[in-house]
């Protein structure tokens, strides 16, 4: 299973992205769910968060993930 949420550090701001495939117009992409300045251990503040929330969703039932092919019904 892939990862629904990842970390993007760029241009001194933190942002978490989330997979998201519902509602696109261009199909599925990275949409940011936050935003943080790199100041005051933000950055491993944010590691943590995206590292818990990927592991509450490896215990989420997904019926209609299109991130994984062995969905065939």
């Amino acid at each position: 299973m892939k990862k629904r949420f990842k970390l993007l550090n760029r241009s001194g701001k933190v942002h978490i992205l989330h997979w998201a495939a519902d509602g696109k117009l261009f199909g599925p992409d990275w949409e940011a769910v936050a935003t943080f300045d790199d100041k005051d251990s933000n950055l491993e503040r944010c590691k943590t968060i995206i590292w818990l929330m990927n592991e509450c969703d490896k215990h989420t039932d997904h019926p209609n993930d299109d991130r994984t092919r062995d969905n065939k019904k």
